[in-house]
């Protein structure tokens, strides 16, 4: 028996379907985690900005203005992200400002400086239930066996013996 690519890949979409099945029969049961959007004040740790001109005519081709924020959570960490912005408001921004900062509650890495930045709010977010999870696992198991079976099936040597066969 030899290990080509389909059985490498089999294998692989096998384990992480199990591992999937694992995680969604654990979280049966127990309580949803709670999700809401949190607003809190960050900091403008950095504005910055890049334009673009042509060589010859020194015209200005593009440009892009960003700011970089950083906030404390409810769990005490630090989080960072950076928000792109037009040139009246790079120009208008400094360093140290305050800036309001919304973020998922469960995952504050999820966040948007407002008005700047684009913020999804957690009702808008697609729900993912238990049972979701699992059928969505019990596929990736399925569609991984089905590659290993058609990659052992293919394996399959004939032995013919005879004298006129032999070398």
């Amino acid at each position: 028996m030899r290990i080509n690519g389909f059985t490498v890949i089999g294998i692989v979409f096998v384990g992480l379907g199990v591992f999937g099945v694992c995680n969604a029969a654990a979280s049966f049961g127990k309580p949803d985690v709670e999700k809401r959007d949190v607003t809190t004040k960050g900091i403008i740790t950095r504005v910055h900005g890049t334009t673009i001109k042509h060589r010859l005519t020194d015209i200005r081709m593009n440009s892009q203005f960003n700011f970089d924020y950083k906030f404390t959570a409810e769990d005490g960490k630090e989080y960072s992200n950076s928000t792109i912005i037009n040139e009246s408001q790079f120009r208008i921004l400094e360093e140290g400002q305050e800036v309001t900062v919304r973020y998922h509650s469960h995952n504050p890495a999820v966040n948007a400086s407002v008005p700047y930045g684009h913020y999804t709010s957690v009702g808008r977010m697609p729900k993912s239930t238990p049972q979701f999870r699992l059928m969505f696992s019990l596929g990736f198991c399925f569609c991984g066996g089905l590659i290993l079976f058609l990659a052992f099936r293919d394996q399959q040597e004939s032995k013919v013996t005879g004298p006129e066969f032999a070398r």
